[in-house]
């Protein structure tokens, strides 16, 4: 008897530690970068900071980035990030982005793209409904609603966007605009308090 009420209850607690499980998934789906791309290209002085407290290491040809990476190109140098579906991210030096890739829970790619400096030209291809967003460090944002390639130029003060094809929405301390193919957007940044360089210094 006490064998049939032991088996009974073990099986009534992994039936329940199976539900919880599974209910827990669509969460830990929603909260988990999963997505890993790759540095396609890395020529000269290219370093890549993982957000895993290594710190920044010389980047190489086809390195996995996970999302949270944030990739720096020195002066004279450049690298081109590669997306899944064929989309690209070049920077050229002096510049610095930071990546944040996910999926939603219908397995929708989600772009995320902090440009924190520099000449930085974003080629959006947009497979499979892709969500692709980017933002510099005062603030504006920027939304891909359809293949599309831009160049960003920002820098301490001003910053400038160009559009080559398709065409890009904006929204910062100016309100909304909508800059299409052939068109270019100039703006401001802010006034902020100085502060320290992001990368680490050698």
């Amino acid at each position: 008897m006490n064998t049939r009420v032991s088996r009974r209850l073990l099986g009534f607690i992994a039936l329940a530690l199976s539900v919880l499980a599974w209910s827990a998934l669509p969460a830990m789906a929603a909260d988990q970068d999963v997505r890993i791309v790759r540095l396609s290209l890395a020529a000269g002085d290219v370093q890549i900071d993982r957000n895993t407290g290594v710190g920044w290491e010389q980047a190489i040809n086809n390195m996995p980035l996970p999302s949270g990476t944030r990739v720096y190109a020195a002066q004279d140098s450049r690298a081109v990030i590669e997306l899944e579906d064929g989309s690209s991210i070049s920077l050229d030096g002096p510049s610095q982005v930071a990546l944040q890739l996910s999926q939603s829970v219908d397995g929708t790619p989600v772009d995320r793209l902090q440009i924190d400096s520099g000449r930085v030209e974003i080629t959006a291809v947009l497979a499979a409904r892709a969500d692709f967003r980017i933002r510099d460090k005062a603030g504006s944002s920027f939304v891909l609603t359809q293949p599309a390639r831009v160049r960003f130029n920002v820098g301490e003060k001003a910053a400038s966007l160009a559009v080559m094809e398709g065409e890009i929405e904006a929204w910062n301390a100016g309100g909304y605009s909508l800059t299409r193919s052939g068109e270019s957007y100039y703006y401001r940044k802010p006034k902020r308090a100085p502060h320290g360089p992001a990368r680490r210094s050698k």
